[in-house]
C-alpha cells in the first residue's frame, strides 16, 4: 500500500511539472501568435502592398485606370 502512495505522489508530482511546463509554452506561443496575426494585418495594408508589387514582382502601376500593358 505505502508503495502505491509513493508511486502516485511521484507520479502526480511529474505531471504537475509537464503542465507546468505546458502553460509556460503556452503563453510563448500565444504571444508569437500575436505577433503574426499584426504582421499579417499590416501586410494587407494597400501601401504594403504596392511597395510589395513593386519591389518583389517588378510590377509598374498603369499609368491609367482604363490601360493595361503586358510586356
Amino acid at each position: 500500500m505505502t508503495t502505491i502512495y509513493v508511486w502516485s505522489k511521484v507520479e502526480s508530482g511529474g505531471v504537475a511539472q509537464k503542465m507546468a511546463t505546458a502553460t509556460g509554452q503556452i503563453s510563448i506561443l500565444e504571444e508569437e501568435r500575436s505577433k503574426l496575426l499584426a504582421a499579417v494585418e499590416r501586410s494587407k495594408l494597400p501601401g504594403v502592398l504596392r511597395q510589395r508589387a513593386v519591389d518583389d514582382l517588378h510590377m509598374i502601376a498603369p499609368e491609367s485606370p482604363g490601360q493595361v500593358l503586358i510586356r
